[in-house]
């Protein structure tokens, strides 16, 4: 008899501690009041073969999605070698704030499409969608 007490009553404490640390219970509501920001870091080296510096340049982009006490929801880094004029990308992942989402805006190494991947404030993601590289480009090219 003081076994079912027992596992009784660690089943009513196990149900009632997951209900209250579930954090999917409220998850809409608490991801509308957050206040999210951009914070973009630019990273330049010198590229350098053997000992010798040329004049490309490694470029590593790195954008943050903080909330209010800065901690980290998204982070996503783009890597490209510039010379000159020209820039070329090995890997580029952008983030962008517009509206009440969080866009990632992702092209594959030497492809004519990417994707934009939506999330909302909270990091979840919601959709994706199939874009032209063209269009990514020429919303963080020429700000």
């Amino acid at each position: 008899m003081k076994k079912i007490f027992t596992l009784l009553f660690l089943l009513i404490l196990s149900f009632y501690g997951f209900s209250q640390n579930n954090p999917k219970l409220n998850s809409v509501e608490d991801c509308e009041q957050f206040d999210v920001f951009l914070k973009t870091e630019v990273q330049e080296k010198l590229k350098r073969i053997l000992f010798f510096e040329t004049h490309d340049k490694k470029i590593k982009t790195i954008d943050r999605i903080l909330d209010s006490d800065s901690n980290i929801i998204l982070q996503r880094v783009t890597k490209s070698i510039e010379s000159g004029d020209t820039w070329r990308f090995k890997i580029f992942n952008r983030l962008k704030i517009e509206g009440n989402e969080i866009i990632e805006y992702r092209i594959n190494k030497n492809s004519d499409n990417g994707k934009a991947i939506s999330y909302n404030k909270c990091g979840e993601k919601i959709g994706e969608k199939n874009l032209e590289s063209s269009i990514i480009f020429s919303k963080f090219m020429h700000k």
